[in-house]
């Protein structure tokens, strides 16, 4: 299978340009089929069976991806996938060059989205285009497991490796190789383990042409052989790359201990492990089992009808060229006004936080079952992210919060945000659900970045019953030391600002003196405290 390599792929994702209006009597012309399989949506101009076969292919690649990476359940946004038939008719909505024209040598382009990502290609290559698909998409399945800590050497080897999957029936491979990242190996100086281990977004590793392409290649070689490669020890297996990745989001401890720890490596025999490997050009595949028709048979297909066909190309184009279809899509809300599908993309569009909160909740109103407009909703609404831990609200708004974050959690339980929101809310409820701070309780340990701020949702609920020692505890855990109060690193602003001044309150409360906060040029606003980490525990198990 053919691939595209990122940093082309990084460059066409920042293309959004002003761009022209299609002309409906086209689109009309064009037979769209409206395909939906367990995790993936597709609008389809290719043949119903191509058409099939695709979800196949993508299911099949979801469920060997997350052998590979054993987890709890996450929540996994779904895909939208547009197949145009031919390369000339997707150029119509494809990215724009820099002279302001489409561009022809584009088989596929992933776009992300708080509402809905979308992958658009064309047809005319389909192993190509899922290359690029099967990159962005490991990315996407990465980060709702693991959150945005992932280590980039990582994230961006095992798009890599994973882009080459290939799948013949029931019969699924990786570990194809990338033979443009071998050439580069061959005749290219590694980069040292530990700059490869420690490249941040900043890097020019990751941002100058003449050093990525190095970086992404020995990234790729670094995860094949992670997986497919010969072990000589007992510390390279699926759940200890698991391992290394959730330590890797623990920013206090140094990249070099999680590395032995997890997987057994200093930075130097790393280095000399894929030096060796690369010489021996030995890369073995790996094969399994995943049979197809038991995903082709969750597959639904019908023609599309004139308002999604309308509606999503609208919704496509402007995510793919930022082009203005507000006027498109009211007048389609007009015309359909039972239809939520509408308002979700007003709400997506809109760059104004009130606006999205009134579409959203219109599309609510109307039946909308994407979990994420009620999550977009409730984030984008003012008293539903209130911070102020004496704000109450007023019984019918906390009704109508909690209803929508019920239902939320109903679409979507294994969205961690939805604990989030639904812990926001009852800070600031009048009676505190005791059922429902159990749930968020229990939901904690699987939370990434989604756990900061639904500790201080705790902390402030813990505060309210008035269990000081407890909301002091998770108060603790969002600042770096009790004793100097310093903003714990992974905490961001302004959170730790806000963990700060509930600390202040549930210390008077508990009528214990105020810390003095530590002058900068004294000496020993240096000094660190050990501090015990927290227990996380609900009220009734301490």
């Amino acid at each position: 299978m053919k691939n595209c390599s990122l940093p082309l792929l990084t460059f066409l994702l920042a293309t959004f340009l002003a761009s022209i209006a299609i002309a409906p009597s086209s689109r009309a012309a064009e037979k769209w089929l409206r395909l939906s399989s367990e995790h993936f949506d597709m609008m389809s101009c290719a043949s119903e069976r191509a058409s099939k076969n695709m979800l196949v292919e993508l299911e099949q690649f979801r469920a060997v991806f997350l052998d590979y990476f054993p987890t709890a359940p996450a929540y996994d946004k779904r895909l939208m996938i547009f197949v145009f038939d031919t390369a000339a008719q997707f150029q119509r909505y494809g990215p724009l060059g820099q002279d302001g024209k489409p561009r022809d040598n584009i088989a596929g382009v992933f776009l992300s989205s708080p509402m809905q990502p979308r992958f658009a290609m064309s047809g005319e290559d389909i192993d190509y285009a899922f290359g690029v698909l099967f990159h962005e998409y490991t990315h996407a399945l990465l980060s709702a497991r693991f959150g945005d800590a992932i280590p980039i050497w990582f994230n961006e080897g095992a798009a890599e490796f994973f882009s080459a999957f290939q799948v013949n029936g029931d019969t699924a491979e990786v570990g194809d190789t990338l033979e443009y990242h071998l050439r580069l190996l061959n005749h290219t100086p590694m980069i040292p383990i530990g700059t490869l281990v420690t490249v941040t977004g900043g890097s020019p590793y990751y941002n100058e042409s003449d050093k990525m392409n190095i970086f992404y290649a020995q990234s790729w070689l670094a995860l094949h052989y992670l997986i497919c490669g010969a072990k000589t020890g007992a510390s390279i297996t699926h759940a200890n790359l698991v391992n290394y990745l959730r330590m890797s989001a623990n920013r206090k401890i140094p990249p070099d201990e999680t590395l032995k720890k997890c997987l057994g490596f200093d930075y130097n025999s790393l280095g000399d492990t894929l030096n060796d490997y690369l010489r021996s050009g030995k890369f073995t595949r790996a094969t399994t089992k995943e049979p197809a028709q038991p995903h082709l048979a969750k597959i639904t297909s019908r023609p599309a009808t004139d308002m999604e066909r309308d509606a999503e190309l609208a919704g496509l184009l402007a995510r793919m060229r930022g082009t203005d279809v507000t006027p498109q899509l009211n007048q389609l809300a007009e015309k359909y006004p039972d239809n939520p599908r509408p308002r979700e993309l007003l709400a997506e569009r809109s760059s104004d936080r009130k606006e999205t909160a009134a579409q959203c909740l219109k599309a609510i109103e109307l039946g909308s079952a994407n979990p994420l407009v009620y999550l977009q909703y409730l984030r984008n609404d003012t008293a539903a992210t209130e911070t102020s831990p004496q704000y109450l609200m007023p019984d019918d708004v906390c009704a109508s919060y909690r209803a929508k974050a019920d239902r939320l959690i109903e679409l979507a339980p294994d969205c961690m945000e939805a604990y989030e929101m639904l812990a926001a809310i009852e800070a600031h409820a009048r009676d505190i659900r005791q059922p429902v701070m159990l749930k968020v309780f229990a939901m904690l340990p699987r939370m990434n970045t989604e756990k900061y701020n639904t500790m201080f949702s705790i902390a402030t609920m813990c505060w309210r019953l008035k269990e000081y020692t407890k909301a002091e505890e998770y108060l603790d855990a969002l600042l770096a030391d009790p004793a100097t109060r310093h903003p714990n690193p992974v905490t961001r602003r302004p959170l730790a600002g806000n963990a700060q001044r509930l600390l202040m309150i549930v210390l008077k409360a508990e009528g214990k003196p105020l810390p003095t906060p530590p002058s900068k040029s004294s000496p020993s606003s240096k000094t660190k405290v050990k501090s015990q980490n927290p227990k996380l525990l609900a009220p009734d198990q301490q």
